[in-house]
């Protein structure tokens, strides 16, 4: 299947990530559960508020549908997101993305 990534921006409104986080990371943990969100994390203090996620999905629109119903989403904490298709090619996790999976 293949790879995306989305690179979200968040609003400066702090109060209101910390208030819909827990069920940001809910529903991020629910796309792990199922095998379409691969890595996901913040980016560092001293950048821009922000994270960037790796999915699995059939194409980009059902990315766009998971990123859509991220509560993060849905409350205005994103303010822009930006979504590719990626190919791994090097690095130590290309073997361990590229193999079968069963569910």
């Amino acid at each position: 299947m293949p790879f995306f990534t989305a690179t979200y921006s968040y609003s400066e409104d702090v109060e209101a990530r910390d208030r819909v986080r827990p069920d940001h990371r809910e529903y991020l943990g629910a796309l792990v559960d199922q095998g379409q969100l691969l890595l996901a994390g913040g980016f560092g203090p001293d950048d821009p508020a922000g994270a960037m996620l790796i999915f699995t999905a059939s194409d980009i629109e059902e990315v766009r549908k998971i990123v859509a119903a991220d509560p993060f989403s849905i409350s205005g904490v994103i303010m822009s997101t930006d979504i590719r298709s990626w190919t791994p090619v090097l690095g130590a996790s290309v073997a361990a993305l590229s193999a079968p999976t069963t569910t």
